[in-house]
């Protein structure tokens, strides 16, 4: 085998699949039907399956085993030679050099369903709490913008007012610029809570057990490769020579920050009394470190948004592309979407 017609010619079959699988991720994200789903759910397992061969295909490991060994490759970049060790280090952690094969191949298996179970929990924890308002004054704060989607999400779901979703970008506007500080403590437990034994959904998602499942397994795999323990093992393609590095470099760079942490929190304390708060509570940080900044800098986020306009934005970012990399990006009208709001665009 050569360099052009093995690694190659893989990579760009791992970048098809990689690409495929992306897409459906992202549209089983929007299409919440029961149909979709299920044919989500088949393609999704039948891509792991074909990944999974590729991963315990020995006849593959043998050829790059051979290129790796011939004379041709003692002349490979620094770069080749490293991907093909690092080709050839996953091989080997699959189990395809052990002789224990089919015990690591069932615990990869079930780490995979273990991970698969872990975000499908913390799928069904997302779609399972809502809120919806008839009254905008609950609202008070939230960008416009903000709020038009909310609308839009209630109209969606046969409802009236203002439905509230509970997603990463939903949590961090809230927590920001929601004047109302029951509603900003509600998102902040229901967000953090999220597929455990506590908050509004306690032990209905929860992924404690799972967890539990995963760590063990993974530490299993592991040793049975012969590490210590599954950090060693995650580690050993990268860097950092061993768990301990990383750990002593993050608490070395905690304890620089930690002063500068101090700091912030005293200020914001103190300004925190003078808004009337008796007490600094998790889910008020945001929203008073963003009042801080606009009284000390007389400009609010939201300010700062307006200023980058969707439409010019976008047209400046495909400027760049133009005129830095030579590719030109038109958008297409001619396909159907999924989403109104869903735009399609092509390289060329």
């Amino acid at each position: 085998p050569t360099w052009d017609d093995l690694v190659l010619a893989m990579d760009e079959i791992h970048a098809r699949l990689k690409s495929f699988g992306y897409v459906l991720e992202r549209l089983s994200w929007n299409r919440l039907g029961d149909a979709w789903i299920q044919a989500w759910s088949h393609c999704s397992e039948r891509l792991q399956d074909f990944q999974r061969s590729l991963k315990h295909h020995p006849d593959l490991f043998q050829l790059y085993q051979r290129l790796a060994n011939s004379p041709i490759a003692r002349h490979f970049t620094p770069a080749r030679k490293r991907t093909l060790a690092k080709v050839l280090r996953q091989f080997r952690q699959n189990g395809l050099a052990h002789t224990a094969q089919a015990d690591l191949k069932d615990l990869q298996l079930r780490i995979q369903g273990a991970r698969d179970l872990f975000l499908e929990h913390l799928h069904e924890a997302n779609k399972a709490w809502s809120q919806t308002f008839d009254d905008e004054a609950r609202l008070s704060g939230l960008p416009s913008s903000f709020k038009q989607r909310m609308a839009d999400q209630a109209r969606m779901a046969g409802r009236k007012g203002w439905l509230l979703m509970l997603d990463e970008e939903s949590f961090r506007l809230v927590t920001r610029y929601a004047d109302d500080h029951a509603l900003r403590k509600q998102i902040y437990v229901a967000f953090s809570t999220r597929a455990s034994d506590q908050g509004p959904h306690a032990g209905v998602f929860d992924n404690g057990e799972v967890l539990a499942q995963l760590l063990r397994d993974r530490h299993e795999h592991a040793t049975l490769l012969g590490y210590s323990n599954y950090a060693q093992m995650a580690l050993e393609p990268e860097q950092a020579e061993s768990p301990e590095q990383v750990l002593s470099f993050l608490q070395e760079r905690l304890a620089q920050q930690r002063s500068v942490f101090a700091r912030d929190t005293e200020q914001l304390e103190k300004f925190a009394a003078t808004q009337g708060f008796s007490g600094l509570q998790p889910w008020d940080h945001q929203y008073l470190a963003e009042k801080l900044r606009r009284q000390t800098t007389g400009v609010s986020g939201q300010a700062t948004s307006a200023w980058f306009e969707l439409e010019s934005t976008f047209a400046q970012l495909l400027l760049i592309a133009r005129d830095l990399f030579g590719v030109n990006i038109v958008e297409r009208q001619d396909v159907a979407t999924w989403h109104p709001n869903v735009r399609l665009f092509e390289v060329r």
